[in-house]
């Protein structure tokens, strides 16, 4: 997102650390307080990024099943990122890394519930909420599809699991035409308030 170095910080009793360290060193063990994204306010988007999201070929923004914290939003947080994101013409297509209160890898759910989130896909959809449009979650969690529509996420209930080279490719597939579903309506939506000004 930038050529400028921002540097992921963990929050913890002990003191600030490195991602890195508390990744690596400390194996993730000390209880998450918080984070600090330092460089960021200071760094600048590249052009390369800028010119994609304002892009009038752009088809869609994904972001993928990750760490909402550590992995999306140093991303996030470079100035001038999240409002191009806002103003982008495709609509912005998060991935749950959650199935059933629980994260396949990483460190995610543990995060979670050390700085008192509910650990759900739920609240993951919440960490982008006013940035995306559509939310992506796996078929163990379609319970809480309604919930978040009543939130103004779209919402795609699928399989998010990927052990194969084929879940991959499906699941891309399925999250492609989902955005596609979404740009489909957002034309209607516009041609209809333009036939009702005239």
């Amino acid at each position: 997102m930038s050529d400028d170095p921002v540097c992921t910080y963990v929050l913890t009793d002990d003191g600030e650390v490195s991602f890195q360290e508390y990744f690596t060193t400390l194996a993730c063990e000390p209880v998450v307080r918080g984070f600090n994204y330092a460089g960021a306010d200071a760094a600048m988007l590249t052009p390369e990024v800028s010119d994609a999201l304002d892009s009038a070929d752009l088809e869609a923004v994904i972001i993928c099943p990750a760490n909402p914290y550590h992995s999306i939003r140093p991303i996030l947080e470079v100035p001038g990122m999240k409002e191009l994101m806002r103003k982008r013409r495709a609509p912005v297509i998060a991935v749950t890394p959650l199935i059933g209160g629980k994260a396949l890898k990483g460190s995610t759910g543990k995060m979670m519930r050390e700085l008192r989130h509910e650990v759900s896909a739920r609240r993951v959809a919440l960490e982008y909420l006013r940035l995306i449009d559509g939310f992506v979650i796996d078929a163990a969690d379609a319970a809480s599809a309604e919930d978040l529509r009543a939130s103004g996420i779209e919402v795609l209930v699928t399989n998010t699991v990927m052990r194969t080279a084929e879940d991959q490719v499906a699941l891309a597939q399925a999250v492609l035409a989902f955005a596609q579903t979404i740009r489909e309506q957002r034309l209607q939506e516009n041609n209809l308030s333009m036939n009702g000004a005239g």
